[in-house]
């Protein structure tokens, strides 16, 4: 079930990588993903509501500094990764978030740009953990 969140991180990405914006519906869709999972998984509502609520807790200061200060992360980033949180919960959102950053942080200094995409860079990190917990579980 965890892949199919890249159904709505690749548009985001597409979107993102063109016209620096996320669709609305792409964070909504995750989180009905997510909601669905906690129904359907006995057990999975702690680690949704947990997800969502640090992804929030964190992401949201780092969005209204971005507004007073114009850098750092927007609006639909932020909704994307409160959105992943909920449906990976706080250890894998970490684990996506960390990796994320790091091809984020590659491609700036390969580019020299002082603002790229993100989504982009999320989906990788989403991709490269499902991947390795399927790697590490085989």
């Amino acid at each position: 079930m965890d892949f199919f969140a890249i159904a709505f991180l690749i548009p985001a990405s597409i979107r993102d990588a063109k016209s620096r914006q996320i669709p609305n519906w792409v964070s909504i869709g995750i989180l009905v993903l997510a909601f669905t999972k906690a129904i359907v998984i006995s057990g999975a509502w702690k680690h949704c509501l947990i997800g969502l609520a640090l992804a929030s807790v964190v992401m949201l200061p780092i969005y209204f500094l971005r507004r007073k200060n114009n850098t750092s992360l927007g609006g639909g980033d932020v909704k994307l990764i409160i959105a992943l949180g909920a449906y990976l919960g706080s250890l894998m959102l970490m684990w996506v978030l960390f990796i994320a950053a790091v091809f984020g942080l590659i491609y700036v200094f390969m580019t020299k740009q002082k603002s790229v995409p993100f989504a982009p860079f999320l989906s990788a990190g989403y991709l490269m953990v499902m991947l390795l917990r399927i790697v590490i579980i085989i």
